[in-house]
């Protein structure tokens, strides 16, 4: 499996919202941005992307703005910060009220430190999630999450229990 084969498993994360963004902010390694935005469009097709690159300080600064933040491998190193905690509290000030940011990690942070992380940033609720993938012939930890601006702005999808555990 190759790192651009895991925005499918990062993207299902949205399959129990009924959120329809329309601004989006994308954050991923160059070789995949292509990937994520087409996916994402076919999900939203009414909505408009921006995409980070760089320096997150020099970004234009669009406080309340975004509907959902898609982070797909998190690129703290290439985005200047050498604290997710301080881009996870840039990104917080970037979502409009309702946002939403969603993100995948390779590890080896524990779940609880970045659930722990976001909580600190401001966001609500937390969705943290692990998978073990073997990327390039080796073993790798992903880490995913879903974390909401404001709290009681959730919008869940009503979803049958069978469909939940069949």
């Amino acid at each position: 499996m190759q790192a651009i084969e895991t925005i499918p498993y990062l993207l299902e994360k949205l399959d129990f919202t009924k959120f329809s963004p329309t601004k989006l902010l994308l954050i991923s390694p160059k070789d995949q941005s292509t990937a994520l935005r087409l996916q994402l469009s076919d999900r939203y097709p009414q909505a408009m992307f921006d995409r980070l690159t760089g320096d997150i300080k020099q970004f234009p600064v669009k406080n309340d703005y975004y509907d959902l933040i898609v982070a797909h491998w998190l690129p703290i190193k290439a985005l200047k910060i050498e604290d997710p905690a301080l881009l996870f509290y840039l990104l917080h000030h970037f979502l409009a009220p309702a946002g939403a940011f969603l993100f995948s990690s390779p590890g080896p942070e524990p779940l609880q430190v970045l659930g722990d992380l976001l909580l600190k940033a401001g966001y609500q609720d937390p969705v943290m999630d692990r998978d073990n993938l073997i990327l390039d012939e080796q073993p790798l930890e992903l880490f995913y999450g879903l974390a909401w601006k404001a709290a009681g702005q959730i919008p869940i999808r009503q979803v049958p229990i069978r469909q939940i555990i069949t």
